[in-house]
């Protein structure tokens, strides 16, 4: 028996098999929590370059509504007044609004490496999407690697699994998840140390470190009186003022390596964190190119996209919706950014063929114009594909295309 085995305490499943709770106390661990060297989700959120990162991703996310779509026969078609978009778009809870959701499943997923939302279900419908932070998920498994059974808890009460929303970002197992709180304490813990030492500096208001002198032997009562004074007033914490004595000088410290390089070290920290979070270091401080985003897009939203996408389609579908229907994140609103470039995207979409007017205004939340035609490759030419027909407005005619090839002109 090892070391570990003191944590594990065994329970029954539903089928008998046994079962090992495993609490994920590793020596390491356990010696970090001791010294106060483990990197936690509140250190980790005072590191400036972390909490930029967070909100970036968790905003980008934000902003992408997500729609549920059909394979029919005649193509794939978006499904309307589904409740499960509802609650994913806009309020998935009476305590969270979508956006709010969304950046902390990000934050979770980023930090911890899993996020969870609870279900709460009348029959097959979803009503609710509760959010349930990592720390008051509780979980026993088996050891049996090739049909391995999980059991949940929430504050003491079990959770049935198909109520669990569950997505990981990195796991051996399938049931405990590594985020970059525990793929990368080390870079954390060092960013984190920096930003105490610059606390500790602002402490002293920048003042130097040093050390007093004095000439003779100072009474006990003008040393007590020093003793008491000097450290309001050197931290710079009260407004107070005090003479030395006759005999006692301030003599300053030179400034350490580690001092006259806090503000370099900072920026280099904050660029590396930068990059494990995938995202380029111009895109926090404004000076990001358009392939600078599309490239952090691609490397830092777009792959949690894609996971919150199968972790939707696992958990929110029904079985029996499995085969046809999915979901899928509308990455545009989180791409085109500003006016100018969602109109210049829309005026290449309109040119190209493949955007009508009136798609273009229900994505700007504007009132439709009834004008369902596709621009073809001449200005003049309007094809309508509820109809059929092309029109061409220099020539006032209509010609209607045929099952069998060929089209019939109508100019009358």
């Amino acid at each position: 028996m090892g070391f570990l085995d003191i944590f594990k305490k065994n329970s029954k499943s539903a089928n008998d098999a046994e079962m090992g709770e495993t609490r994920m106390l590793t020596m390491e661990y356990l010696s970090d929590i001791l010294t106060g060297n483990e990197m936690t989700e509140a250190k980790a959120m005072e590191i400036p370059a972390v909490a930029a990162s967070v909100e970036y991703i968790g905003n980008k996310v934000a902003l992408a509504p997500v729609y549920l779509y059909s394979k029919e026969k005649d193509g794939i078609r978006k499904v309307e007044n589904d409740k499960r978009v509802h609650l994913l778009n806009e309020e998935p809870s009476n305590l969270f609004d979508s956006v709010l959701f969304r950046k902390m499943m990000v934050k979770d997923y980023l930090l911890h490496g899993v996020c969870y939302a609870y279900k709460k279900m009348v029959g097959n419908t979803i009503t609710e999407l509760v959010y349930v932070p990592p720390e008051q998920v509780q979980k026993t498994w088996s050891d049996n690697v090739l049909d391995r059974t999980v059991r949940y808890w929430i504050q003491g009460k079990e959770i049935p699994e198909y109520q669990l929303v569950r997505i990981m970002r990195q796991s051996d197992d399938g049931v405990n998840a590594e985020g970059i709180l525990q793929t990368n304490k080390s870079e954390l813990l060092l960013a984190y140390t920096q930003v105490l030492f610059g606390k500790k500096i602002m402490d002293r208001n920048g003042r130097k470190a040093g050390f007093l002198t004095v000439q003779d032997k100072l009474s006990k009562e003008a040393f007590e009186e020093l003793k008491a004074k000097w450290p309001d007033v050197y931290s710079g914490q009260k407004e107070a003022t005090m003479v030395l004595n006759a005999g006692v000088h301030f003599n300053e410290m030179s400034s350490s390596v580690q001092e006259m390089q806090v503000v370099e070290n900072k920026k280099y920290d904050s660029e590396k964190i930068n990059n494990l979070f995938g995202i380029s270091p111009a895109i926090l401080n404004g000076t990001a190119t358009d392939e600078q985003e599309i490239n952090t897009f691609e490397t830092a939203v777009l792959p949690i996209l894609t996971a919150l996408e199968k972790g939707l389609n696992k958990y929110l579908l029904l079985e029996r919706e499995k085969k046809d229907r999915y979901f899928h994140f509308d990455v545009d609103s989180a791409l085109m950014g500003t006016m100018e470039k969602r109109f210049n995207v829309y005026k290449i979409g309109k040119e190209g063929g493949w955007m009508q007017i009136d798609e273009i205004r229900e994505r700007e939340n504007m009132k439709k114009l009834g004008l369902n035609h596709i621009t073809l490759g001449l200005q003049d030419v309007l094809y309508d594909p509820d109809t059929k027909e092309i029109f061409i407005p220099n020539m006032a005619a209509t010609m209607k295309t045929s099952g069998k090839g060929g089209v019939k002109i109508d100019e009358s």
